[in-house]
């Protein structure tokens, strides 16, 4: 154990500078996990699985180097057995969704949610998106999970609708989606077998998901524009082609990422983009949403600007479908006109 933990900082100690490319420096660190046999396990795959363990363990508490502990507690299995769970985790149904409410800012109405997958692992307990989607995406697993988020999603939206209350769902769409031309068929089929109208599913692309030199990514976005769901540009502002994007694809909405949001009352740099974001889409006749709203003053500010539809804790955590029933959950956020040039909160969530 300590001659692989030696051999592990020295290479670690490699990382120490940061690298210099075309005269600007670049910092790179790098996260190990050590296990050793016979100590750690009995055969070569076990080793390798507890080696990868323990490298995430590492990689999530900063640890630089970390030997494996059998009775340890750590929250990640790893990229090797994750990647060998999504199978089963889709037959299993381990997979669930939670909903985060849209709040148009003009009424304080809720007008929409946004699905957001979990999975519920075995070992690690729940997980999130940003902990196996990529990896997912690596895999021809992503395509399944997408069917069934969007499957779970819509149903759930027809089954509001039923109740009497009417909600747009947005649905977050991987860049491996929309490389693939079977894609929007697979959406199409997804509308007609839960009766849900088109018009109420919003499919958020990331920016890096659309390569506008990419013709089956043209063809796709055709493709889903005519079964008549919404796009929308997730994220609006963090990549290098927003405008080009713009000129090219033919978007519904945009969102706003949280990292110019959540300051931007305290950032005055924040807040001018925001608000050039949210101009420049009223230009264009495009909605803006705001995600990362945590507070009322953000709240007034973005009213201020003109966003039309905000989204954050403010009005509610992301929850399970039977919290965000119809008529039993409220937002507090109540907005003020233009004569009073603000925004309050004026009561409680009902429940949360």
């Amino acid at each position: 154990v300590a001659a692989a933990a030696s051999v592990a900082e020295r290479a670690r100690a490699t990382f120490s500078e940061a690298y210099m490319i075309e005269g600007c420096p670049v910092p790179v660190t790098a996260s190990f996990g050590v296990a050793v046999l016979p100590d750690h396990a009995g055969d070569a795959e076990t080793l390798l699985r507890r080696a990868d363990e323990t490298m995430y363990a590492a990689k999530y508490g900063q640890l630089g180097v970390n030997v494996y502990e059998p009775e340890s507690s750590c929250r990640g299995i790893g990229r090797i057995g994750l990647l060998a769970d999504v199978a089963e985790a889709l037959q299993a149904d381990q997979f669930f969704l939670e909903y985060q409410p849209q709040v148009s800012l003009p009424t304080g109405r809720i007008i929409g949610v946004e699905a957001l997958v979990r999975w519920r692992h075995p070992v690690a307990g729940v997980l999130y998106p940003t902990e196996f989607i990529g990896l997912a995406e690596q895999t021809e697993f992503i395509g399944a999970i997408t069917e069934w988020v969007l499957r779970h999603a819509l149903a759930q939206c027809e089954s509001w609708r039923r109740e009497g209350q009417h909600l747009r769902v947005a649905v977050n769409i991987s860049a491996s989606n929309m490389h693939d031309a079977r894609f929007p068929e697979m959406v199409a089929r997804a509308v007609h077998d839960t009766g849900v109208n088109p018009a109420d599913i919003d499919l958020e692309i990331t920016q890096s998901a659309v390569d506008l030199d990419h013709a089956t990514v043209h063809s796709v976005l055709r493709k889903l524009r005519a079964t008549g769901v919404s796009l929308t540009i997730d994220d609006f502002g963090t990549g290098f082609s927003s405008m080009a994007q713009l000129r090219e694809l033919a978007v519904d909405r945009l969102t706003i990422d949280r990292s110019f949001v959540t300051g931007m009352t305290r950032e005055g740099r924040d807040a001018l983009i925001v608000g050039a974001i949210v101009q420049l889409g009223r230009a264009l006749g495009i909605e803006t949403i705001a995600k990362g709203v945590e507070d009322a003053a953000v709240a007034a500010t973005l009213f201020e600007l003109g966003c039309t539809i905000a989204q954050g804790f403010l009005f509610g955590k992301p929850m399970p479908p039977e919290v965000f029933e119809p008529h039993g959950w409220a937002t507090g956020y109540s907005p003020s006109g233009p004569a009073t040039g603000g925004s309050q909160l004026e009561g409680q969530k009902v429940r949360s």
